[in-house]
């Protein structure tokens, strides 16, 4: 049926394999077949068939080995560009699929205007790792906090902010405590009778 470009479904499947005495069985006990032989019903994917042709394959390791061997030697900045594409008309389809690239059904019928999505970049533009994104997050938010507290004089006890030398980490544990333990840092100690209110104004005394 892949070959045949064939939209493979539950039914359209059951019927082949009665239509050619191969097998009959529900569709449930088929369901559960195809599941137990590692296939699941997801988007068809142009991109994954194409990805796996071997003269796709051919020009990946071409440019692959030609970049590492000038990587050293180019004075200009490597631009890498990706494109994708959707259709005015039609709608990615679903059949049923495996880890092998001949169970991806080409995509063909669809008609209208194509809209090509393209996207350049370079290391320059990169994401940074994981660890050192954190670390700059914490960094600006620290930037971020202090400007914050300077603007705010009037509503926060800025010598005593200043008192504790909170570390960036530390900014974002500050803003997280509640009136009462903000209170207590205070030095105004909360009473039990004390209602939400009564905590928020103490904490702004």
């Amino acid at each position: 049926m892949y070959t045949e470009k064939k939209h493979v479904t539950l039914k359209t499947l059951n019927a082949e394999l009665q239509n050619t005495g191969t097998l009959n069985i529900h569709i449930s006990t088929l369901s559960r077949l195809l599941h137990h032989l590692g296939f699941k019903f997801k988007k068809d994917s142009n991109r994954r068939a194409l990805q796996e042709k071997s003269d796709i394959a051919v020009k990946r390791v071409n440019f692959l080995r030609n970049y590492v061997n000038n990587a050293n030697t180019l004075e200009r900045d490597i631009i890498f560009l990706d494109e994708t594409w959707i259709y005015s008309r039609g709608s990615v389809r679903k059949s049923w699929q495996d880890e092998d690239t001949r169970s991806v059904r080409n995509i063909h019928g669809y008609d209208g205007k194509r809209f090509i999505i393209l996207h350049a970049g370079g290391l320059a533009a990169a994401l940074l790792p994981k660890n050192n994104k954190e670390k700059k997050m914490k960094r600006e938010h620290s930037k971020w906090m202090k400007q914050w507290l300077k603007n705010r004089q009037e509503n926060i006890h800025i010598d005593l902010i200043n008192e504790l030398r909170l570390e960036p980490d530390d900014y974002r544990n500050y803003l997280r405590m509640d009136e009462t333990q903000y209170s207590i840092t205070l030095g105004l100690y909360p009473q039990l009778a004390h209602t939400r209110n009564d905590l928020y104004a103490l904490g702004k005394t």
